[in-house]
């Protein structure tokens, strides 16, 4: 379980089942019921063969990280089922802000050269009917409000989906440069999504990771929020708070 006092977020890590998934991610404090009991989690395609949190996983660690920004968390280590890949999902959590930051890293196993496609670095699975009824999706970088389903462009370094009725909803940020980056609203599916193009889209990511080789993606982050009517609650405190303190950016380091 990650949890920094504002947000909690339980995972599901390979027992029985061997799936790797998010059971709960919410804020700590009131009511959130945007995110269905079980997230796929992540999802890509290795080789033309997709895995997603729902495949079959090998646990191998959970090792404590941090970063130079006060961000704490971890990253659990999964093998494949068919040996070929490692792959490690880094959570970072931030004191006093209601995000979990995110990234993906492979290692390649085997004796061929992994073909890497269709990234969902984030990939969470939203209600049925109020968050993908009564909502709104807040495009270009959160300003600009849209019925949905959304997908997003090189301009979408930020999305917010909101229920209004409910006062709840969540951020969705993607670290991806330009063209690479993937996020999604309800697109085709229920789910959030923020990660790396994927390969019909019209500048699609790939990367060939040769035999030993590591390739860790950019972060995304997403953020939880209840309790507020109006979106622009979140995006004129705790995201340009995020933004300033923690990204990394680098006119935020001059």
């Amino acid at each position: 379980m990650l949890n920094n006092g504002l947000v909690e977020r339980v995972i599901d890590l390979p027992g029985d089942s061997a799936y790797f998934v998010t059971t709960i991610y919410k804020p700590v404090t009131g009511n959130y019921r945007y995110l269905k009991p079980v997230n796929t989690d992540f999802r890509f395609t290795i080789n033309a063969k997709e895995y997603s949190g729902l495949s079959r996983w090998k646990l191998i660690n959970i090792t404590r990280v941090t970063d130079k920004y006060q961000g704490d968390g971890v990253t659990v280590a999964l093998q494949s089922e068919d040996g070929l890949f490692e792959v490690s999902i880094q959570f970072l959590l931030y004191p006093n802000l209601p995000d979990v930051r995110k990234k993906l890293e492979f290692k390649n196993l085997g004796a061929q050269t992994l073909h890497l496609q269709s990234v969902d670095v984030e990939l969470l699975n939203v209600t049925d009917y109020w968050a993908t009824t009564f909502r709104w999706v807040c495009a270009d970088y959160g300003r600009r409000r849209l019925p949905g389903p959304y997908k997003g462009n090189m301009q979408d370094v930020l999305l917010i989906v909101h229920n209004a009725d409910r006062k709840e909803g969540m951020v969705i940020g993607n670290e991806a440069p330009g063209v690479l980056k993937h996020s999604s609203a309800f697109w085709q599916e229920p789910t959030l999504v923020s990660g790396l193009t994927h390969s019909n889209d019209r500048f699609p990511f790939a990367k060939y990771i040769a035999p030993g080789q590591t390739f860790a993606t950019p972060q995304v982050f997403t953020m939880v929020c209840n309790n507020h009517k109006d979106p622009d609650e979140v995006l004129n405190t705790a995201v340009p708070d995020f933004v300033r303190r923690q990204m990394g950016t680098r006119l935020s380091e001059l």
